[in-house]
């Protein structure tokens, strides 16, 4: 059983849907023959066995063109792409379903296998969710013209530039707009980001070089091991109710965690997490006090979306026992169907917002965010803010009451 199958069946799967798989004549054929080996195996882990054949039957590659590059055991975004994968290949088989390759979140090893699929006659490339690695392949895309790839979650400023790869998220210059108002206004900017990440140090560079900010900034390791209550006590001290502080950090729950005990990490003013991650992170203990009405949550929204990816949602917000979306991968799958039929991409239809690119950098337009509130009484983010923005309506705010 291939591993990308294992990682599945765990969390798409359940019971009482693998019981209702109808079994192939193999699986038949297995049940009667107890005597042999194999059969004794399959008939000892037949509700596995369905699911698996289930499986193999949603995910089957129609044509060897298209591959997903997920970094499935370092990057908690991808993981939640590709559980999203087979929802979507589960609930419309009209969908293209293609292989899942398990890169190692290195940008060697990703090219590695861009050159291996390439040279197995794939052209169509779903990954580079960091921009990092999306920065690490964008020679090798210039160097194959007829290759394309697509990115659900790459952000950096820096890859706003001509390239035969679409990113379905708008740059954090975009981001950072909805919140300069708020950065600009504070005493202090306390900017905590992932270290050696572009699109973390892409934001860092903006922030240093706007006049009106007064900037201190904490690098977090990529394993988190610095991220402890006293070194946070020690870049917070001397804060006052009038400074921010803005995160981007790369799976930022353990930070939370932080403010969980009864000696754990305090802040006084307001907080931004920019991190714009697939999963909303949960604040327990003390936290719920601490960061009442003083944490603010800015993520990538699209106003319309449809019954197929509202479903999706629900289902990630129940697995993962929080609210959880998978972004744009929806319509990257309907772009990788025009992509094999030779349809031009400007006449599909969106499963979620305006689905338009930059004609030459190939970045979304019109990108609109949400702003939350954390409120304790509710254990959940109460709405606060919409910034709009649509190539007919034009750039809106819109307040919640």
């Amino acid at each position: 059983m291939s591993e990308i199958i294992k990682f599945v069946l765990n969390d798409l799967f359940d019971n009482n849907k693998c019981t209702n798989v109808k079994k192939d004549k193999k699986d038949k054929k297995d049940k009667k023959d107890k005597k042999d080996k194999k059969d004794k195996k399959d008939k000892k882990n037949n509700l596995q066995d369905n699911c698996v054949d289930r499986l193999r039957y949603v995910a089957k590659p129609i044509v060897k063109k298209a591959i997903a590059l997920f970094e499935l055991k370092t990057y908690v975004d991808d993981v939640i792409f590709a559980d999203s994968l087979y929802y979507f290949w589960y609930e419309d088989l009209s969908l293209p379903r293609f292989p899942i390759a398990i890169t190692d979140g290195t940008v060697l090893n990703t090219l590695e296998l861009l050159d291996k699929y390439y040279n197995e006659g794939y052209r169509y490339f779903l990954g580079f969710s960091r921009s990092t690695i999306l920065a690490g392949v964008l020679q090798w895309f210039n160097e194959h013209p007829d290759a394309i790839g697509l990115s659900v979650n790459s952000t950096s400023p820096q890859l706003n530039i001509k390239k035969n790869i679409y990113r379905l998220v708008p740059s954090d210059e975009k981001i950072l707009q909805v919140v300069l108002p708020q950065l600009e206004s504070a005493t202090t900017v306390y900017y905590i980001y992932t270290n050696n990440e572009l699109a973390t140090e892409s934001v860092r560079l903006i922030l240093a070089q706007n006049p009106s900010i007064n900037l201190k900034t904490f690098q977090v390791e990529q394993d988190n091991s610095n991220l402890t209550v006293q070194n946070l006590t020690n870049f917070f001290a001397g804060s006052v109710p009038t400074d921010v502080t803005l995160l981007y950090i790369f799976n930022e729950q353990p930070y939370f965690d932080l403010y969980t005990g009864p000696n754990g990490l305090f802040f006084p003013g307001n907080q931004y997490d920019i991190s714009n991650s697939s999963v909303v992170p949960t604040i327990d203990g003390n936290g719920k006090f601490i960061l009442n009405d003083k944490l603010f949550f800015v993520n990538l929204v699209f106003p319309n979306t449809s019954l197929l990816y509202r479903k999706n949602t629900e289902y990630l917000t129940i697995k993962n026992k929080n609210i959880t979306t998978s972004l744009n991968i929806i319509n990257a799958i309907k772009m990788i169907k025009y992509f094999l039929e030779k349809k031009d991409i400007n006449t599909l239809g969106s499963y979620l917002g305006v689905l338009e690119f930059d004609p030459i950098t190939k970045d979304l337009l019109y990108p609109s965010y949400l702003v939350g509130k954390y409120e304790n009484s509710a254990e959940n983010y109460k709405k606060v803010k919409l910034n709009f923005d649509d190539p007919l309506l034009g750039k809106f705010e819109a307040d919640f009451v």
